[in-house]
């Protein structure tokens, strides 16, 4: 139940917030953090200069890809098998599109030495993008 509260909570802020994005110039999503997180995370897959770097020439050579396709398949299918498992868990294999995007994760320290909350952020692009309909069909079972 905790997980499912969380889910719904998140919901509103990674749509909301990436909202944003479409309305205003770029910006990174890290800036749309609120201060005083404890650990923050930021992942940028929406920078044509990461197609240029060395990792990236190897990742897109024919025999990695050749190898690593099988991996990432079975890699979707058990992602596939939990989400039917488990209906209060995001599809998972729907926000492999956010890979394509900035996303910001945060964790914020509550005072009572509880679980900390957390938040993402993700800029989802504009209304009827393939990353915000990905985003949206992801997190579509978990919205309450």
């Amino acid at each position: 139940m905790k997980r499912r509260l969380a889910w719904v909570v998140m919901i509103p802020c990674v749509l909301g917030l990436a909202s944003l994005a479409a309305a205003q110039e770029a910006q990174e999503v890290r800036a749309r953090l609120p201060d005083g997180a404890a650990l923050a995370v930021f992942y940028n897959g929406d920078r044509p200069e990461m197609g240029k770097t060395a990792l990236s020439e190897i990742w897109n050579e024919p025999g990695v890809k050749e190898f690593c396709e099988p991996i990432w398949e079975a890699i979707r299918a058990a992602l596939r098998q939990q989400s039917t498992e488990k209906p209060d868990w995001p599809d998972f294999v729907a926000l492999e599109l956010a890979l394509k995007t900035q996303i910001a994760f945060a964790l914020y320290p509550k005072a009572s030495g509880s679980e900390p909350d957390w938040l993402v952020v993700a800029d989802a692009g504009p209304e009827g993008s393939p990353v915000r309909a990905g985003i949206q069909k992801a997190l579509e079972k978990v919205k309450g």
